[in-house]
C-alpha cells in the first residue's frame, strides 16, 4: 500500500495558506479534537512561533494536476487527515493575532486523492511516529 500512496504524493513540503486547511471530512475518520490539547499547543506556538513545527498532512480530492493544485492553491480544499489539533490552535491564534506573518501558512505534506483506506494508514504511520518520538524524547 506504501507505494499506492507513495504515487500520491504532490509535495512534501509546501506552505499552504493556513484558512484554506479544513478537518478532513468525506471518510470521517479523524478524532475528535481534545480543546485543552489545542489550548496547550496555542501557548506553545506562541512562545516559539518561528520554531519549525511538523508539516500537516493534508489531502485535496480533484482531478487536476499537482502543478495546478501547488499553483491554484486558493482553489482547492486542503483536507487535513494528520495534526488536526496543530491546523486548529493556529487557526485560533489567527482569530485574534491575524497579522502575524509566521501563521499565515502552514507547511503542509500534500496528497491527492487517497482513498480511505490510504487517509487511515497514513494517519496511522502519523501517530505512530508521533508515539516513537514522543517515547525517545523522554
Amino acid at each position: 500500500m506504501q507505494e499506492a500512496i507513495d504515487k500520491k504524493l504532490v509535495s512534501k513540503h509546501t506552505l499552504v495558506p493556513t484558512m484554506e486547511l479544513v478537518p478532513q471530512m468525506e471518510y470521517g475518520n479523524v478524532r475528535p479534537l481534545d480543546k485543552a490539547f489545542v489550548a496547550v499547543l496555542k501557548q506553545s506556538m506562541l512562545r516559539k512561533p518561528t520554531a519549525a513545527y511538523v508539516p500537516l498532512v493534508v489531502n485535496v480530492v480533484t482531478p487536476h494536476s499537482a502543478d495546478q493544485i501547488i499553483n491554484s492553491m486558493e482553489s482547492y480544499k486542503f483536507e487535513v487527515i494528520g495534526r488536526n489539533h496543530s491546523r486548529q490552535a493556529v487557526q485560533d491564534i489567527l482569530k485574534t493575532m491575524t497579522t502575524h506573518p509566521r501563521f499565515q501558512t502552514r507547511l503542509c505534506k500534500i496528497y491527492k486523492n487517497l482513498s480511505k483506506e490510504e487517509c487511515d494508514w497514513v494517519c496511522g504511520f502519523i501517530l505512530f511516529y508521533l508515539h516513537l518520538i514522543t517515547h525517545i524524547a523522554h
